[in-house]
Parts: C-alpha cells; structure tokens; sequence
C-alpha cells in the first residue's frame, strides 16, 4: 500500500477505560510493527472520569505518534463517539476496535486476505 495515505484506522470508543487503554494501544502498535501497512488509532474519549484521556495523549507523545485522542467533555455514548471516530478517521479501511481488546486485531489478516484476493 502507499506511504503517503494511511492505510488503516482503527477507532476505539473508550469511555473510563484507564485500566485497559495502554496495553490495547501496545498490542495495536506491536501488531502493526509486524505489518506492511501505514495506520492510524484514533481513541473517541467519550468523556471519561478517569486519566483515559491523558493516558492515551501520553503513549501518543511516548510510544507511537500514531496514536490520536478525541477527548470530549460530554458522555454520548458509544455510538455517538464510534460515528465520530469514523468520521475523523483517514484510513482507506476504518475498524472498531473495543478498548478492552475483546477481538484481537489479527482478526484483520484474514480480512485483509480475503480483500487481496477479491
């Protein structure tokens, strides 16, 4: 794929999620250090109480710089903030991903084969 776009964004509603936020962010970055295309993650804060926020604007600044946060002050939802998410997102495939990190994102080679061959 090019260089120049981004390939693929992963969006991920997070709403207190402090406590799972990080290692989610480690494993989307650690599965892309492995792959051949560019990504983005877009974290849609959805008002958290907790450092949510601040914990993904920090692993941003330390870890991976592609990595963004929209942090709102308001409590929408989660699908206010996924259509948000998605809305922001610039990849050519935009995913969902659940902050807890429910379904693994090597989920996404099998789909990435099939559009390969389709």
């Amino acid at each position: 794929m090019h260089e120049d776009t981004i390939d693929i964004s992963v969006v991920i509603p997070a709403y207190n999620e402090a406590k799972r936020i990080e290692p989610t962010l480690k494993s989307i970055s650690a599965y892309f250090s492995t792959r051949p295309y560019t990504y983005e993650v877009v974290v849609v804060d959805d008002g958290s109480q907790d450092a949510t926020a601040t914990l993904v604007s920090d692993y941003q600044k330390t870890a991976d710089a592609r990595v963004r946060c929209i942090a709102n002050t308001d409590n929408a939802g989660k699908g206010a903030r996924v259509t948000q998410g998605m809305l922001a997102a610039r990849g050519h495939y935009r995913l969902v991903m659940d902050a807890d990190n429910s379904v693994p994102l090597d989920h996404l080679d099998a789909f990435l084969g099939q559009r390969a061959a389709g």
